[in-house]
Parts: C-alpha cells; structure tokens; sequence
C-alpha cells in the first residue's frame, strides 16, 4: 500500500470526511496537506495530481488512466486493448496496451495494479468522480444535513466533457443525473432558509448541467421572486418557454403554467 506522509487514502476516505461533517470537524479537504497525494481528477478536464513525473504529453495514457478509474474493478489486458483500441487488430492492440503499462509502471508504478491478467486502479489512487458519487449520495440521502458552499464546485463540472468516447458517454450521462439531482437539492435548501443568492447560483449551475429540466427552472423562478425580484422571474420563465418551444416543439403554454400563474395572477 502507497503510504503518504500524512495519512493512508483508502477507497473509505470520503467515508472519513462524512464522519467529520456529521461531527462539525472541518474536513480533510478543507485542511492543508503539504505531501500531494496520487489523484486523478475527471470532473471538467482529465489532470493527474501529485504523482510526480509522469509523460503524459500523449492520449494514450490519460485514456488508460481514465478507463481504469471509470471502471471500479479489475479488467483482462485484452478487454483493456478492445476498449482503447478497438478499430485496431488485437495483436496490435495488445501491444501498445504493454507499452503503455511499461512507460506508467517506468515512471509511477503504484497507479495501476497488475495482478496476472488483470488490471485495477490501485486502492491508494483517489478520483474525484468516486468522491463526488459518494458524497451526492450522502447528501441527497440527507446523512449529511449541511455543507461548505465550496463543496457544490464538486459537482458544477460534467465527467470529461471534450472526450468523444464511447465509454465515457454512459458515464457521464450517469453522473449527470446524479450532480443535477444534488444542485436541485441544494438549491431547494437555500431557497428555503433563505439565501436566494445561493439558490440563484446552484439553480443556474443545475440548469447548466440539463437545460431542459423544469425543476431546475422552477427553483430558479421561485428564487427570484422570493429574493423580491419578480420581473427577473417573469423574464426567465418566459424566455424559457420560448426557447422550449422554438428547440422541442412544445407550446408554450403547457410548460409551467402554474408557475405563471402564481406570477401574475
């Protein structure tokens, strides 16, 4: 096990961190840490942190990097190779995938672990996807009752939104519900104690992430008029309903008309 000199990063770490929130300690990623620990970071662009000198100039292993940490569990060398390389015959395939093994396990070898045929991402790598999936779950769970705003950065950002890979598409369509089901949430417990500035800001985040959701819209709306601003509420509900009709086809009129109502009736 990759030992940092602060602390050892297990799959159990964000479970440590919900502890702290429940208890009102301050978090680790709120506290400094002067040893960088191994982490891969998919949310908004692919970055690979506090590994040191890794060449990583090229796609290939930013590709083997994000595949092992979209996966979660251990894969042959040849499903591997189909899936990075799969318009390349396998003898081929197989080969750059020991390449690329050979020039990662040159440089960082405790970032994929290799157990016969096998490969895993290893336990003391941490992914911000994996951070974000469990704490979501914690919050919309309500086991954690309140959180810094900062923590809602974690979830305004898509899963590799430049990549066109098949293998990413379903997983980034999977968070996606999970990060807009999180800003609505969040957005919903500002707007009801009251900090309309924060409610604003995580709706338009929430709508950023689905354009189409009523529910995001709706919070929106409500934010505004609460914050006493109904001509900016008026405003964006219409040219929502607009922009719903001239992109689905859909009148006007049947999208949220009891939000209008409650506006100018």
């Amino acid at each position: 096990m990759f030992v940092a000199r602060h602390r050892v990063v297990t799959r159990s770490w964000y479970h440590t961190q919900r502890s702290a929130l429940l208890r009102d300690e301050k978090p680790d990623w709120e506290q400094s840490v002067t040893t960088p620990l191994p982490r891969i970071e998919l949310l908004g662009c692919f970055q690979l942190v506090g590994a040191g000198e890794i060449p990583m100039s090229g796609t290939t292993l930013r590709r083997l990097l994000a595949l092992m940490a979209l996966r979660r569990r251990p894969m042959t060398r040849e499903q591997v190779a189909s899936v990075l390389w799969p318009d390349v015959k396998e003898k081929q395939a197989m080969g750059r995938l020991r390449t690329a093994l050979w020039r990662l396990g040159s440089a960082r070898p405790h970032l994929i672990r290799c157990e016969g045929d096998h490969l895993e991402l290893a336990d003391t790598c941490v992914v911000d996807l994996h951070d974000a999936e469990t704490l979501g779950r914690a919050l919309l769970s309500e086991a954690i009752p309140r959180v810094d705003a900062s923590v809602i950065e974690l979830f305004s950002n898509d899963l590799l939104p430049d990549w066109d890979e098949p293998w990413v598409d379903s997983e980034r369509e999977c968070f996606r519900e999970t990060r807009v089901h999180v800003l609505e949430a969040f957005a919903a417990r500002y707007l009801e104690s009251g900090d309309f500035l924060l409610a604003i800001d995580t709706s338009l985040r929430a709508i950023r992430s689905s354009p189409f959701r009523d529910t995001s819209h709706r919070l929106l709306v409500r934010a505004y008029r609460e914050e006493g601003n109904s001509i900016a509420a008026l405003r964006h509900l219409l040219a929502y309903r607009r922009e719903v009709g001239e992109e689905l086809g859909v009148p006007p009129e049947r999208v949220l008309p009891d939000l209008l109502e409650e506006l100018v009736g």
